[in-house]
């Protein structure tokens, strides 16, 4: 997927068609875990829908070196 969005992206496509979106998000309705970057609205460039994808990848990378941050205690004052 990154290089079919890096040649859309060579060939200055604006935006990419529905069937790529569709894929992208059954991509991330797939992922193992919780995290889905947060999308912009559409339509997509190749360059945004790359960015997610390297979000996706580096936090599969921290991931795997247990580098991940800790959770944000979401604890109020009263």
């Amino acid at each position: 997927m990154i290089e079919e969005l890096e040649l859309l992206n060579l060939k200055d496509v604006a935006t990419v068609s529905p069937h790529v979106q569709a894929r992208l998000m059954l991509f991330f309705a797939a992922l193992p875990f919780g995290h889905v970057p947060a999308l912009p609205p559409s339509p997509w460039s190749p360059t945004q829908l790359l960015d997610l994808l390297f979000d996706v990848q580096g936090y599969l990378f921290d991931l795997k070196n247990d580098e991940l941050p800790a959770p944000r205690s979401e604890a109020r004052a009263s």
